[in-house]
């Protein structure tokens, strides 16, 4: 008998997202003289809750159509919601100078479900980084927005500084957080 040795989520990234998407939502009208319009979030291609129309993906009615999801293309990358605190955790972790983790953590696994808790236990009490003995900043999350402080003065950190930040993490600290570079 087979037997499951692990499971593991992960985020489709944008490539993989426009990929599956049977729609680019462009629109900001839902409906146009009473009818859902293309390219709206109404957009019939990606299903319907209306008994009187037909999905355009897959030619079901409402109650069979699984739904089939769109995208919106973004001008700038943005904060997901549901991981907004696991961001500002990894932040604590590493050292924006020389992006590495600001403490070493010892061998750890991508299998190990606890590197991520385990690594923020260590670095997030750190004041320096151990690799380059610069001054860690601190990480503040309010209302969903992320400010860094460092000898008490207070910026504000925008998606994109983030972006930037995450895409400069080698495998090897992604891998002591817990995560896997694909």
């Amino acid at each position: 008998m087979n037997s499951v040795d692990s499971i593991q989520f992960g985020i489709l990234n944008h490539e993989e997202i426009k990929k599956l998407s049977v729609v680019e939502v462009n629109a900001h009208e839902i409906f146009e003289k009473g009818i859902p319009k293309p390219n709206s979030l109404g957009d019939l291609r990606m299903g319907t809750i209306e008994r009187q129309y037909i999905c355009q993906t897959c030619n079901q009615n409402s109650i069979h159509c699984p739904g089939h999801f769109g995208h919106i293309e973004l001008a700038e990358p943005v904060y997901h919601i549901l991981y907004i605190k696991q961001l500002v955790k990894v932040l604590q972790s590493i050292c924006l100078n020389c992006y590495n983790l600001v403490s070493p953590v010892g061998k750890l696994s991508v299998k190990n479900s606890f590197n991520f808790k385990n690594t923020n236990e260590i670095c997030k009490s750190k004041t320096k980084c151990y690799h380059c003995d610069t001054p860690k900043s601190k990480f503040i999350l309010e209302k969903y927005e992320i400010f860094s402080e460092i000898d008490g003065s207070k910026n504000k950190i925008n998606a994109y500084e983030i972006y930037d930040i995450l895409t400069k993490l080698s495998p090897d600290v992604l891998k002591s957080l817990g995560f896997d570079k694909n």
